[in-house]
């Protein structure tokens, strides 16, 4: 049917179009979208590498996928990266033979994308072109980085992933608090410490200044120059300070004071 006059859709969409391929095809909001942010889609593979393939016999899988002849794969993991790119496999001892739409010069290109099918690691996942220079298939290294997919991420020790959310997680009694504002010592259980020389020549009252927050402290002095232990009287005059009493006014910096707390 062809349509003679225009088509007024009386503000309906139109839904389910396919990504456009001559010059005179309709274009639907996702390609739009994607040239906007300077991404060029390619045809979708069935699985993407996640180690070293041998181009002149690949074997029968990749990624857990079983593979049949003119399956496009995209090898991502090349030892030597210029063998990356688009291919497709014929048979297990059969070389890969690159793709037709990533087998020239200017095919391929930074923000060239791929959307993956199947895969065990790699299923639903989308892998873009990350390397800036120019493509020159076989010669120049291609550099693939994950643009997208569900399972892109996984967690790690010590973090959580939901969604496009990723959190540090503080393990229960381990010392450590995650808030808002970053990750910090859990100071009801993890103690801290303060240490600085002591001493002017003249006082036998110190005050120390160590701003733990806390009258629950220890304190210990030792000999700056000989690292002997001393003992001192001590008092926590508030949450922030201590004061030293000496018999003697000790010389300058003639102690190591620490308060732990």
């Amino acid at each position: 049917m062809k349509i003679m006059n225009g088509l007024d859709l009386q503000s309906q969409k139109i839904v389910s179009l396919a990504d456009p391929s001559a010059n005179t095809d309709a274009a639907n909001k996702q390609y739009v979208d994607n040239v906007a942010r300077g991404l060029t889609w390619k045809a979708p593979v069935r699985a993407a590498s996640t180690t070293n393939i041998n181009t002149a016999a690949p074997g029968t899988t990749i990624d857990g996928v079983s593979l049949a002849a003119n399956d496009r794969i995209l090898l991502k993991d090349q030892t030597t990266a210029s063998q990356n790119g688009i291919w497709v496999w014929t048979a297990a001892g059969s070389a890969l033979t690159r793709a037709s739409d990533a087998d020239n010069s200017g095919e391929l290109a930074p923000g060239t994308s791929v959307s993956v099918s199947e895969g065990t690691t790699n299923a639903d996942k989308v892998f873009m072109i990350i390397s800036d220079a120019a493509i020159t298939i076989g010669t120049t290294a291609q550099t693939w980085g994950t643009l997208s997919g569900g399972s892109s991420y996984s967690a790690g020790n010590g973090i959580s992933v939901a969604g496009s959310v990723i959190s540090a997680v503080a393990a229960a009694s381990g010392g450590v608090s995650v808030v808002a504002g970053g990750i910090q010592l859990d100071t009801s259980i993890a103690a801290r410490k303060f240490s600085a020389n002591v001493g002017n020549g003249s006082s036998t009252s110190i005050a120390v200044t160590h701003n733990l927050g806390s009258k629950d402290i220890t304190v210990s002095v030792r000999d700056a120059a000989s690292d002997a232990g001393v003992l001192v009287d001590w008092v926590a005059s508030d949450t922030n300070n201590v004061t030293l009493t000496f018999a003697v006014a000790p010389a300058s910096n003639a102690y190591r004071v620490t308060v732990t707390g």
